[in-house]
C-alpha cells in the first residue's frame, strides 16, 4: 500500500466512522437519551477499534511507514 493509498484509506475510514457512529451519538446527546448515548458511545468505540485492527492488518499502523508513491 502506498502512502497515498494509506492516507486515502485513513481519511475515508475516519470520515465514515464520524458520520455514522459520531452522528448517531450527537443525535442521542441532543435528545438527552442517556441510554442511547451509552450505547452509541460503545458503538463508536467499537468502530474505532475495528478501524485500528484493520489498519494493523493492512500494515498502515504497524510502525512501518507505507511506501512512498511514485
Amino acid at each position: 500500500m502506498t502512502r497515498d493509498e494509506a492516507t486515502a484509506w485513513a481519511i475515508n475510514t475516519a470520515s465514515e466512522i464520524a458520520r455514522r457512529e459520531g452522528g448517531q451519538l450527537a443525535l442521542s446527546s441532543r435528545e438527552l437519551n442517556f441510554q442511547a448515548v451509552e450505547a452509541d458511545s460503545t458503538l463508536l468505540g467499537a468502530a474505532i477499534a475495528r478501524a485500528l485492527i484493520e489498519a494493523f492488518d493492512r500494515g498502515v499502523a504497524s510502525g512501518q511507514r507505507p511506501r512512498a508513491s511514485k
